[in-house]
Order: structure tokens, then C-alpha cells, then sequence
């Protein structure tokens, strides 16, 4: 299914906290090419011409798009972008970053937000242009604001607001002066706060004409006046707000309206009137079909029977709050693989373009080559018997060529995909990273801080990378030098866990060991099995949602040993069971974390318990986490202890 577009303002607002949205400059104005339409089902556009025009209506698109579709919006960045950098339109790169950068804001995740503002900069810096660089400095403050970093924010719109005042357009800040606000107001000092409101609400009017803007820093004023305990003058500014978005039909800034009444009437003591405006804003979020401000209205009305002593009021909406809390998780965690999932298509989209004309290419040739075989038989009638058994028999070593050629390519393909979408953004942000320093004739230390902050984790993702690519060339090519011996099992599992307790313990997941009592021993490689549970519990951690528990067990069973660890993630799909240890596997699952995965570990493990004459299975139910087992028969079965083994590509199998 398809659908045409139409396209209006649109607003960010963040909790009940209001901010003026992450900068779009330029392009949500542009006419929309009529021929390009979004195809639901595919999650792409067609129609869209890989020209200029083309770029700027998908940048339109997407900045309309932001809060209303945020597949479609993320879909139409990142095609922008791939257009663009095809055509060297840097104006369009620079922008189609920004937004970008805009979209992972919106799902939290801060990294690759701040990732593409960096590039955008650079882009916009190159071009000199200051319009630019003023609005993606501003978005860059508020990837600080949403992390509760206030002072690097408040840097940062200072920066931004003297770009502007260079340019002699210090009017045109006013955006950025309504965010300096918010972050006073939620630092406590609310004389700053109030002093920045007051000033975005005058210059949005006399500069922009934005009155969409000057009411939103009215609301903002009468909730600081309200922090202040100056009741009668927030509610003057609160009421004067709700009346606008009332009369123009903003219906999602009357809800915040009504949700900060509320707040103030439940101040005030006076909870029937706090009720009234509590139940107002619960009404118009379900006919908007917010889920933010469902589960913020609850939360209020819960509050509110609390302090009224009506605890069964007071539990049903708790509860209608936290299942909204976690319906919205969900719907996160669930957005975010559709967007990654976006980008993912995009990016391979040329290279199956390539290899779609190799493939016509081929059967041209093929089929040349047969016309010119039938001509042969014709005029070599004589001898059609022999020339028939002959062309069957290289026909036959023609499909085996083929068969280890097709193998060949789908190796090269995993490796360059993974390499090009794993490689490509990191290098690209250490490459800004370290000429914006270079730019800088004298920077402070904060901004080497984050810089070198944001060198240090591109780098350990590229460096795991070449590890796993490191080890595979060495299990497959002869390179692995097995010294077995007899280990208690029980002391390498310990020696797992203690490597990998600070990285539990940042996500506050338990790490449970239940391990025989006596000792364990089995025949093995020590560095190799450590590496065989490194790679599992790795994996465990990555997978679990913060605050969950992780066991790991041993257990000796007639001639057999067998290590298992459980976790509580979100298990494995029948189909993701099917892909489990075959190289560059893609699992539906995602880290919990914002951890990398490059799908070599698990092929790892499977190769080195193999080597060692050990068996890995996984046991699971989607929903319900996952148990990989790892068995190998007690010492005194098989290879002997102290045996070298060297393994063969052709012996791994």
C-alpha cells in the first residue's frame, strides 16, 4: 500500500518537559516532488529521482515526517543521504546527517545521534556555512541535555547563540535561548530560567512571528512559577497558554498544559480541581493516541488519590502507569530494530544492484556461448557423440567450479558487508573527531574529553572486529595449536566470571555460579576454553535487560561434564535457532546495551569445543531466555593429557 504525503509544522516535546525541537534547516519548506510516494509494505519510497531535487524532498519529508512516522522519517534520511554522497551534494549530506542525527535523538540513542551531528558539523564548517553549524550545535546540546549533562549543554547553546550573534542574527536564538531555560529550570535556578523565558518570548514574536514558540515559553514560564511556589502568576501564564493551544487546536501542547494545571492544583492542595485537569489532559492524550503523556497523566491522577486516601484509586492508576511505562519500552526497543533494519536495506542497496547486472552479464555471455556450441554440432555432426560426453563432463566440473565459486562470493560478500557497515562509521567519526581538534587552535579540555571519549569506543568496536576476523582465519586456516591437559573445569569458570563481573555490574545483572562441589576435570586446552566461555557469557550479558540474574553451572554426568549458562534475555526464535554458529549470523535479537555484535562469536565457539573434542548446543524458548551447554567427556576419556593437536583447515570441517 501506498500513499501520497501532505505536510504541516511539527513540534518535539520531551516527557512533560518543553523544549524547542532539535534544529531543521531549510528544506521543510521545499516543494515535494508529486511522483514520490512511501510504500508501507516495503518500508521504502519509490519514484524519488537520484538528483538534487530528489534529496531536498526527502529531507522534507523527513523533517515533516519526524514525530508523526518514524520509519518513514528515518527511511527518507537515510536514502537523502545515500543519494547525496552519490552525487557529491554536500548541502544535502550536511542536512540529511542532521536529521538523522534528529532520529536516533528520538530513540535514545545518544552515540549515534551525536556520531552524525559531528559529520553534519564538519560538513557545514567545510561549506561555511553558519546557519548550519548554529543549528546542529544547538541539537548537539541537547544529546547533553537528554544525558542530564547541563553544563556541557548549556556550552553548547552559548556556542550556538554566538555563531548567530556573528553573523549579526542574534535575534534568530531564540530557540536556543528557550533551551537554556529548560536547563536552568531543571538545574533549580529558575531566576536564570525564568530571565531566558522571558527573553525567547519576546524575540519569538518581534523576530519570527512564531507564536507557537512565544506560548510555549509562556507554559515554560508559568511552570517555573510554580517551582518558585508563586502560584497565582503560574496559573496566570499556565491558563493564558491553554487558552491559545485550545483556540488554534495544538491539542498536544494543551495536554502538557493541562498536565502541569494539574501539577499546580495538586501543589495548592486543592485536588478535585487537579483531578478536573488531570482526567482533561488522560482524555485528549487517548484521542491523540500519546503514549507518553497516558502514562504522565496516570502517574498525576495516581498521586493525587494517593494524597486522598483513596488507595484503590490510587493502585488502578499506578498500575495503568506502569503497564503504559513498559508499553512504551517495548515500543522503543521494537522501533529501534525497524529503523536499524532501514538502514541495513539501504546500505546493500547498491551492492545487489551491482550483482543483479554480474548475474545478466553472465547469462548473456552464457547464453553466447551456447549458440555458438549449437553451430559447432551442427557443422561437427561427425563426432556429435564424443563432443556430446564431452561438453556433459565439463558442464559437471563447470557446476562444481561454480558451486565453490558461489561459496567463495558469499564469503567475500558476509566479510564486506559486515566490514563496510561495521568499519565505515567509526573510522568516519574518528576522522572528524580529530579535525575538529585540529581546527581548534586552543581547545578546552571538555571537548578533548568528549573527542578523545568518542575515539576510545570507535576504536574498540574496529579492534573487536579484526579480533573475531583474526580468529576465524586461524580456526579455519591451520592456526589454532591445541596443548591439551587435565583442568578442573570449576577454576576456569571462575576465572570467566571474575573477568566479567564490572561489565555485569554496570548493567546490574547477577552472575549466578552453581558449580559442583568437588573438583571438575576435563581434558582441554586452559586459553581456549576460556575463551569458549568468554564468548557465551559475553554474549549473556549482552542480551539480558538491565537488573537480571545470569547462572552458571557445572555438572559431572556418568562420563560426561557439562557447563551450562542460562540467562534471562529474550530467548531465540525457531528461525534464529536455525542460523546459531554459522558465521555472520543475524539474530532478531539486540544488545540491551547499545553493545556491537558482529555474528562470529558463537561460529568461534562452535569450532574451538569441536577442536577439543567437546559438543555446543543451545536450548531455548522465544520470551524465556536461552541455555547454551557445553559438554565434554571427564578426564581420562579420548585425547590424552598433554597431546598437541594441530587442526587443518580441511580437518575443521
Amino acid at each position: 500500500m501506498s500513499k501520497k504525503l501532505l505536510f504541516g509544522f511539527i513540534l518535539l516535546f520531551v516527557g512533560v518537559e518543553v523544549i524547542s525541537p532539535p534544529t531543521s534547516f531549510g528544506y521543510q519548506q521545499s516543494e515535494v516532488i508529486s511522483e514520490i510516494a512511501y510504500d508501507e509494505n516495503l518500508g521504502a519510497f519509490t519514484g524519488v529521482p537520484e538528483t538534487r531535487a530528489g534529496v531536498d524532498s526527502l529531507l522534507a519529508i523527513g523533517n515533516e515526517m519526524r514525530e508523526r512516522d518514524s520509519r518513514m522519517s528515518f527511511s527518507a534520511g537515510v536514502e537523502a543521504l545515500a543519494i547525496a554522497e552519490k552525487l557529491g551534494y554536500r548541502e544535502g549530506e550536511a542536512e540529511a546527517h542532521n536529521l538523522v542525527g534528529n532520529k536516533y535523538l528520538d530513540f535514545g540513542d545518544y552515540e549515534h545521534a551525536l556520531e552524525h551531528y559531528l559529520i553534519g558539523l564538519e560538513i557545514e564548517t567545510e561549506l561555511g556555512n553558519k546557519d548550519g553549524m548554529a543549528g546542529i550545535t544547538n541539537n548537539k546540546a541537547l544529546v547533553h541535555l537528554e544525558q542530564e549533562q547541563y553544563n556541557r549543554a548549556a556550552d553548547y547553546l552559548e556556542e550556538s547563540i554566538e555563531i548567530r550573534r556573528e553573523m549579526g542574527e542574534y535575534e534568530q536564538a531564540y530557540i536556543s535561548i528557550n533551551n537554556l531555560g529548560v536547563i536552568k529550570r531543571r538545574s533549580g535556578n529558575y531566576d536564570s530560567a525564568l530571565k531566558y523565558f522571558h527573553e525567547a518570548k519576546n524575540l519569538s514574536l518581534e523576530v519570527a512571528q512564531d507564536s507557537v514558540i512565544h506560548t510555549i515559553a509562556l507554559l515554560n514560564i508559568g511552570n517555573t512559577h510554580r517551582n518558585r511556589g508563586e502560584m497565582d502568576k503560574a496559573l496566570d501564564y499556565l491558563q493564558r497558554a491553554d487558552g491559545y493551544f485550545e483556540r488554534e487546536g495544538y491539542t498536544v501542547h494543551q495536554i502538557t498544559a493541562n498536565l502541569f494545571t494539574g501539577q499546580l492544583y495538586d501543589d495548592l492542595g486543592d485536588y478535585d480541581r487537579a483531578l478536573e485537569y488531570g482526567f482533561r489532559s488522560l482524555e485528549l492524550a487517548k484521542r491523540e493516541n500519546n503514549r507518553e503523556r497516558i502514562s504522565d497523566a496516570h502517574e498525576l491522577i495516581a498521586g493525587i488519590y494517593k494524597a486522598l486516601e483513596d488507595y484503590e484509586s490510587a493502585l488502578n492508576h499506578f498500575e495503568l502507569y506502569k503497564q503504559m511505562s513498559d508499553t512504551l519500552s517495548n515500543l522503543q526497543r521494537a522501533n529501534q530494530l525497524n529503523e536499524m533494519q532501514v538502514q541495513f536495506d539501504v546500505e546493500q542497496r547498491d551492492q545487489q544492484i551491482a550483482l543483479n547486472e554480474a548475474r545478466i552479464s553472465e547469462q548473456e555471455t552464457l547464453r553466447n556461448f551456447m549458440f555458438t556450441v549449437l553451430g559447432l554440432l551442427v557443422l561437427l555432426s561427425g563426432i556429435l557423440y564424443f563432443g556430446f560426453r564431452q561438453k556433459k563432463k565439463a558442464n559437471r566440473l563447470l557446476d562444481e567450479k561454480n558451486v565453490e565459486l558461489a561459496e567463495l562470493n558469499s564469503d567475500k560478500d558476509d566479510f564486506i558487508s559486515v566490514a563496510a557497515h561495521d568499519l565505515r562509521n567509526p573510522l568516519s567519526v574518528i576522522l572528524t573527531a580529530t579535525t575538529l581538534l585540529k581546527s581548534e587552535k586552543e581547545p578546552n579540555r571538555e571537548n578533548i574529553e568528549e573527542y578523545s571519549e568518542l575515539i576510545q569506543i570507535s576504536t574498540d568496536r574496529m579492534l573487536n572486529l579484526v579480533n573475531n576476523m583474526l580468529d576465524i582465519h586461524s580456526v579455519e586456516n591451520g592456526g589454532v595449536e591445541l596443548q591439551l591437559e587435565e583442568l578442573d573445569v570449576n577454576d576456569l569458570i571462575q576465572k570467566s566470571i571474575k573477568h566479567f563481573e564490572k561489565t555485569a555490574e554496570v548493567k546490574m545483572i547477577e552472575l549466578i555460579p552453581q558449580l559442583e562441589n568437588d573438583e571438575v576435570p576435563i581434558t582441554c586446552d586452559s586459553s581456549t576454553m576460556i575463551r569458549v566461555f568468554d564468548n557465551i557469557l559475553s554474549n549473556a550479558i549482552k542480551y539480558s535487560p538491565p537488573k537480571s540474574k545470569v547462572w552458571i553451572r557445572s555438572k559431572k554426568m556418568g562420563d560426561t561434564v557439562r557447563i551450562s549458562i542460562k540467562d534471562e534475555g529474550p530467548g531465540l526464535t525457531d528461525e534464529d535457532q536455525q542460523k546459531l554458529f554459522k558465521r555472520f549470523s543475524s539474530l532478531s535479537s539486540s544488545p540491551t546495551g547499545n553493545e556491537t555484535s558482529t555474528g562470529l562469536g558463537l561460529y568461534i565457539v562452535k569450532k574451538l569445543v569441536t577442536s577439543m573434542g567437546g559438543e555446543v548446543s543451545c536450548e531455548s524458548t522465544y520470551g524465556e531466555g536461552a541455555e547454551f551447554n557445553v559438554e565434554f567427556p571427564a578426564a581420562g576419556d579420548g585425547i590424552q593429557e598433554g597431546e598437541i593437536i594441530e587442526k587443518s583447515s580441511s580437518s575443521m570441517g
